[in-house]
């Protein structure tokens, strides 16, 4: 995953958690203003709540008076700024915030000092940069306004928007502490709108809500909870309605609410294993009771955000860990590449040591494309696909395998060394085969068993192809060609069979599972020629409802700490990618084999052959070289003297620097590596260019994210060759340098 992905998942998650703040405030605010005892508190609270969640700086509630001609000021909040304004003058129902009363709409400026309505500010009034005034509405009449100002960045259409809504829920219980003051019997028609207000308010929540008796009786549902869990279930126990159990919840907090009035944790609830944010607050009812009010946040898909976060991080650390991994082994490669094509060009072509050196020296170079693998993961670079043999790769990664996996789970092989070559890139192929294979491991982690691995060619035709998902009989099976090897590479057998038609005896590493008991599923198969992976398993076996999950991301069986969910997702995809398909084919108590078809590819590739060392063409130039690893130098300088060159060498890029300040003249050539202490080999080049412009640089890295062909440019390097370097290619390369002087 990029940074700029991991940028946008932290925004949409700040993003989600403030929304759930507001309505928390909102919430909050709306059931505290009726429990106001005062008129002047119950307007403090809800201008509070406004200035909170637009985050204006001052302002105040008023009240429209009798007559209709001007305010009473109710509340007020300077904001700690100066004011010289007797609050007890008139305020007249002028300017916007006569706007306000007129339309009965709310209404804002963010050029205050600049607009027309400053002109009707009395002196001595507080410093406004932007205003909005907020009408209070009851039954269609506009009784007083709530004036904000100076919130930083100005108002906007959102925050009319969502103070309306706050202002229209908050309006009736407003004019309640009024009423309450002056009369009862009006107080209890308003508390009446007020109920019908708030369970539109209800009603109008997306997220589920429930109210419970003290003896966890639910009492209330709103109309998002009832989708949840059903209707009908006012009566019955929270516990039980709203999550399942049949007792109380684990994770009740019931003595803590009682204690501090409001609650709020994250739980999975088992009726649909999802995960909530739940926020419960205390409240009294008239006869005295308590009931509680418990607002549910789905929080699943952030909970899944901040998973894909965490195991992006965590890769990301990966990709760094591996990068230095490599860059170390690069430097361990070097010398025995190195060394080994020494050897080599001091015996005679038919000395019996010759085979042998030659199979060290290819065996380096795989272990330099191995390298190359790592380093790939670790830059997250895009694939790169190619002609490949599958079975080149699954040989090694089987060797890898079996020393990983306990001796309890034993490992049989059955590769048709004659299988066509695919199209592919071979690091990702190398990844669906030790994702299938740990897969197989954890399968039968407990107990052991056999892990059975093939690979032959196989074509599947229309009839092999289910169209949709099947029952629970197999549906088809692909024609597979080709002999065994049973653990070597000799190509020999023959035979053409279908696991349908009942065309030969099954052997035992077929991997094949056809009888009535299995579950089967398919995902992208289409008719043609492919390369078959099969990696079968003698666990426990998938359950039809759980097969078809399982290349969802994050989907998981395992305990935790066992599996992120991603290998077989992971798999999936690099498959399909590929344009092939994936058969699954699962028994309880039985195991699973999973067959990869993958495309063959319409070229042809050569075979491979053992690597042999290349001429190594020699010189009498001087080179300096630096590398700051004792045995590099050592190699390099016996190589390079071998072939003629008059060498300089230094473990230390700081002397080196200061023996060409006094000789520039002496060298023909610099030979340096790039992660260097002290100095690395750019800045090094950088240095040795200012006092001698023309000095051709060579440099040698093991991985570096500094250095670039932009970069290696700009410092006069000439070439640029990657750790371990093959002698060969070297002196080639200072050849090739060396003669275009």
């Amino acid at each position: 995953m990029s940074n700029h992905n991991i940028e946008n998942i932290q925004k949409e998650i700040s993003l989600l958690d403030m929304e759930r703040e507001r309505l928390a405030l909102m919430l909050d605010a709306a059931r505290s203003v009726p429990l106001c005892s005062t008129f002047k508190d119950a307007a403090g609270k809800i201008f509070q709540a406004c200035k909170t969640l637009v985050g204006a700086d001052s302002g105040y509630v008023a009240l429209v008076t009798q007559d209709g001609t001007s305010n009473d000021l109710v509340f007020l909040d300077d904001g700690g700024q100066p004011c010289y304004v007797d609050p007890a003058l008139p305020m007249p129902l002028r300017g916007l915030r006569g706007v306000a009363y007129k339309t009965g709409k709310p209404v804002f400026e963010n050029n205050f000092n600049e607009s027309e309505w400053k002109t009707l500010m009395p002196p001595g009034h507080v410093s406004l940069s932007s205003v909005m005034f907020l009408p209070i509405n009851i039954a269609s009449k506009t009784i007083g306004v709530i004036g904000l100002a100076n919130k930083p960045g100005g108002f906007d259409i959102k925050d009319a928007e969502l103070l309306t809504l706050f202002v229209g829920i908050s309006a009736i219980a407003l004019e309640h502490a009024r009423i309450k003051e002056s009369d009862r019997t009006l107080f209890d028609r308003r508390l009446q709108e007020s109920d019908h207000k708030y369970q539109r308010m209800m009603e109008s929540l997306k997220d589920p809500v429930y109210i419970a008796s003290e003896d966890f009786r639910v009492q209330y549902v709103n109309p998002a909870m009832a989708l949840r869990i059903g209707s009908g279930m006012e009566g019955k126990f929270c516990f039980e309605a709203v999550h399942g159990l049949t007792s109380r919840c684990p994770w009740c907090r019931n003595i803590d609410l009682k204690k501090m009035g409001h609650v709020e944790q994250d739980i999975v609830s088992p009726k649909d294993n999802r995960s909530y944010h739940t926020s419960a607050s205390l409240f009294a009812n008239e006869d005295g009771t308590y009931s509680k009010i418990t607002i549910f946040r789905d929080t699943t898909e952030i909970k899944n955000l901040q998973e894909r976060l965490q195991q992006a991080q965590k890769m990301e650390s990966i990709g760094t860990l591996a990068a230095g991994i490599a860059h170390d082994f690069n430097n361990i490669l070097f010398p025995i590449m190195g060394h080994t094509e020494m050897l080599l060009s001091e015996f005679p072509q038919n000395s019996p040591l010759v085979s042998s050196l030659n199979e060290i020296y290819s065996a380096s170079l795989r272990a330099r494309e191995l390298v190359g693998q790592i380093l790939t993961f670790s830059r997250q670079v895009p694939t790169e696909e190619k002609l490949m043999k599958v079975q080149y790769i699954l040989k090694e990664a089987l060797k890898l395998i079996r020393s990983s996996i306990p001796t309890t789970i034993s490992i049989k092989h059955n590769i048709d060394s004659s299988s066509p070559p695919i199209k592919a890139d071979p690091t990702q192929i190398h990844q669906v085969i030790m994702n299938l294979t740990t897969n197989a491991f954890h399968a039968m982690e407990e107990n052991g068993g056999v892990m059975t691995v093939a690979l032959k060619k196989a074509v599947l035709t229309a009839g092999d192809v289910p169209k949709s998902y099947p029952s629970n009989k197999s549906a088809g099976r692909a024609v597979i060609y080709g002999g065994t090897d049973n653990g070597t590479d000799n190509g020999t057998g023959s035979g053409t069979y279908s696991a349908t038609d009942g065309g030969r005896e099954t052997k035992e590493s077929d991997v094949v599972m056809d009888t009535e008991s299995d579950v089967v599923m398919d995902t992208g198969l289409e008719p043609g020629e492919f390369v078959c992976l099969s990696v079968s398993d003698t666990g426990t076996g998938i359950p039809e409802g759980i097969i078809r999950k399982i290349f969802d991301p994050f989907f998981t069986t395992k305990a935790e700490g066992k599996g992120t969910g991603m290998g077989l997702s992971v798999v999936h995809g690099i498959v399909t990618g590929a344009g092939g398909g994936i058969r699954v084919t699962s028994r309880t108590g039985g195991g699973t084999v999973f067959h990869v078809y993958l495309p063959i590819a319409q070229s042809s590739i050569e075979p491979r052959k053992t690597d042999a060392v290349k001429q190594i063409p020699g010189g009498s130039e001087r080179i300096l070289i630096v590398d700051d690893e004792e045995f590099i130098i050592s190699m390099e300088k016996q190589m390079l003297g071998k072939l003629g060159y008059h060498v300089t060498a230094f473990t230390s890029s700081l002397e080196a620097l200061d023996f060409f300040k006094d000789n520039p003249d002496k060298f023909d050539l610099v030979i340096t590596d790039m992660a260097m202490p002290h100095l690395a080999g750019d800045r090094l080049a950088l240095e040795l260019v200012k006092i001698r412009p023309d000095i051709p640089i060579m440099m040698c890295t093991g991985f570096s994210e500094r250095i670039s062909a932009e970069t290696i440019k700009s410092i006069n390097v000439r070439a640029l060759l990657l750790k371990p370097v093959v002698m060969s290619d070297m002196s080639a390369k200072i050849r090739e340098i060396l003669d275009a002087r």
